[in-house]
């Protein structure tokens, strides 16, 4: 066997070393290299990872479509329930769920749940409404270019349009003031469409073609009957 010379000898012990350090920083085939330069940049990336995943949950990881998420509040499992939220009757449920056909698809989607939390009679006549004066938001008045959310031909104080039709700053907003109006008008006694037709012609329908109102009354109560039926149904006009 041939013998090595001094200087062979020093560098195949020093490979030597290299090898058995390098064994005893791995372990299961990860390599353990607590170096300080490696160990800067391996440890921020090492404590990001772990406070994701203790502080966010797993289920904001998975998306969901749900009636609730719609909707925007929680349903509440009983009457007693300390779920977070505000606890949805059964009723508003079922009425989202018959607005859902009506408005899907249309501009007046994304207000099926504010619609849905106003009293059955003021959604009917909100829905009822808005099919007769916009289609449901296809024929809305716009200001600067932007959508006024005014599916009703409501006129206010509202940021006006120069045709002085309201213009909403949101569906949320538009949803809530023409509902109160709507709201105030069932107070004082309206029930059918007939009695709705103030909305139309304002104090009196005196001097409106008889033609034109008739329609205005029947087209707003294709949906208003849909979604408001019972004892209301027999007085349709």
């Amino acid at each position: 066997m041939k013998k090595l010379s001094k200087s062979e000898r020093k560098r195949l012990a020093r490979k030597k070393k290299i090898r058995k350090r390098r064994r005893a920083e791995t372990i299961d085939g990860f390599n353990l290299d607590f170096r300080p330069r490696k160990l800067a940049l391996t440890f921020p990336l090492l404590l990001a990872n772990i406070i994701f995943f203790l502080f966010i949950p797993l289920s904001s990881l998975i998306p969901t479509a749900t009636y609730e998420e719609n909707l925007g509040v929680s349903l509440a499992s009983g009457p007693d329930s300390s779920a977070a939220g505000t606890a949805v009757d059964p009723g508003d449920k079922k009425l989202y769920e018959e607005i859902t056909p009506i408005l899907k698809g249309t501009p007046m989607e994304k207000m099926m749940g504010d619609i849905s939390r106003r009293d059955r009679i003021v959604a009917a006549f909100l829905v009822g409404i808005a099919l007769k004066e916009s289609k449901f938001g296809l024929h809305s008045p716009k200001k600067d270019g932007l959508d006024c959310y005014n599916y009703w031909g409501y006129r206010g104080r509202e940021n006006p349009t120069p045709s002085g039709y309201s213009c909403f700053d949101s569906p949320s907003q538009a949803v809530a003031i023409v509902g109160d109006r709507i709201e105030a008008i069932v107070r004082q006694g309206a029930r059918t469409p007939r009695d709705m037709v103030v909305w139309k012609c304002g104090y009196t329908c005196e001097g409106f073609d008889e033609e034109s109102v008739n329609g205005w009354i029947e087209d707003v109560g294709l949906n208003y009957y849909r979604l408001n039926p019972g004892k209301e149904i027999a007085e349709k006009d």
